[in-house]
């Protein structure tokens, strides 16, 4: 019996282990004053280029004005200007990088 204790410990700490060997930990990248962001609308290349970050927090599209982007990640950036955009543009889809 005593035998199989060591090996119980092995087995317990491999399956505590395990769960987190299958999780990648998903850093979200929040922008910045200082950052620049590539966005890009399809079908509205006049709307697609780089964007500076103000000091304030945001970027100025022609459009829309000055969107705050300081603390949104890529995704959040995104939805916001396609909800922004859509009051001007029939297709308003945008991609940030």
């Amino acid at each position: 019996m005593p035998r199989s204790l060591p090996g119980l410990w092995l087995i317990a700490l491999f399956t505590a282990v395990c769960p987190a060997l299958g999780q990648v930990e998903e850093r979200a990248v929040r922008v910045d004053t200082g950052d620049i962001l590539e966005v890009m609308v399809p079908r509205y290349p006049e709307l697609s280029k780089p964007y500076p970050v103000s000091p304030t927090g945001g970027i100025t599209l022609d459009l829309v004005g000055e969107v705050a982007v300081r603390g949104l990640t890529a995704p959040e950036i995104e939805a916001l200007l396609e909800r922004r955009l859509a009051e001007y543009l029939r297709y308003p889809q945008g991609v940030v990088v």
